[in-house]
């Protein structure tokens, strides 16, 4: 019995050949020595994600590459359609002014058609007023611009015919004006508009001009028939309309005066 108590003994001496050893081989310990604590198992920290997201990553630059530099912008358009006026000097001005008023109307309308021109060259402004036609005479209405045209262009003038070929300044809309030298028939610078006493029927009354005529004066006949335009040399002729039922409806053509202002046209009061 005592022997295999010694012989025990010698076998875990033999087993334990230092602390440092047996303890890290075996689990012996030195005797006297406390047995090492051991750390608590504690689980892994969670994965981060990293900067791959799904997208393929950025191309790494070339430094050795030559930067292309981008093209350049094009160039601005040009102003929108806008023709030059003709820097010249007018030879002439001419003139006509379409006035039309009466009780038919609600208001009442006062086109300016200025032509100014050379031998090669010609510059139109058509101005377009209204008015709410009150009764009174012309010259006191309130007369409001509502449109205004700008036309240029070349004078092509040969045999009697006087050939306008002009464009819109703002829209380069061709308007071609074909013209003759001509005369008419017209009325003094203050005459009105009356009842025509030959015409006895209460309707179908075109009117005639309250004076004789003042003999004929030189035009320049553009347009049509349905819309005639004749130009006289400024300050001008005036086709005067005055629209009032059965009681009078016609025009007639008279002479601007040298003031260039509206006269009275005849037609009635409200």
């Amino acid at each position: 019995m005592a022997a295999r108590v010694i012989l025990a003994a010698m076998l875990a001496r033999a087993l334990c050949l230092g602390p440092v050893l047996a303890a890290g081989l075996y689990g012996c310990r030195a005797a006297g020595t406390a047995a090492p604590a051991r750390a608590p198992i504690t689980a892994p920290p969670p994965m981060q994600p990293g900067p791959y997201s799904g997208a393929p990553p950025p191309p790494t630059a070339d430094p050795l590459a030559v930067a292309i530099p981008p093209p350049p912008p094009p160039p601005p358009p040009p102003p929108a359609n806008v023709v030059p006026k003709p820097a010249f000097a007018p030879d002439e001005i001419w003139i006509h002014r379409a006035l039309t008023m009466g009780r038919a109307r609600s208001q009442a309308s006062l086109v300016v058609s200025t032509l100014s021109r050379d031998r090669k060259h010609a510059h139109l402004v058509v101005e377009t007023r209204t008015a709410p036609f009150t009764g009174r005479e012309a010259a006191e209405l309130p007369w409001q611009t509502s449109l205004v045209h700008h036309y240029a262009g070349d004078v092509i003038e040969a045999n009697g015919r006087v050939e306008l070929h002009l464009a819109d300044d703002q829209t380069s809309e061709p308007y071609t004006l074909l013209c003759t030298h001509a005369t008419r028939a017209v009325a003094p610078a203050r005459a009105i508009r009356i009842r025509d006493p030959k015409v006895t029927g209460e309707c179908g009354n075109q009117g005639t001009w309250n004076v004789p005529s003042a003999g004929r004066t030189s035009v320049l006949a553009c347009g049509t028939t349905d819309a005639p335009l004749d130009f006289a040399l400024a300050p001008g002729l005036e086709t005067v309309g005055i629209s009032e039922d059965c009681y009078q409806s016609g025009r007639g053509d008279r002479l601007i005066g040298d003031d260039g202002a509206l006269a009275p046209t005849g037609s009635p009061p409200h």
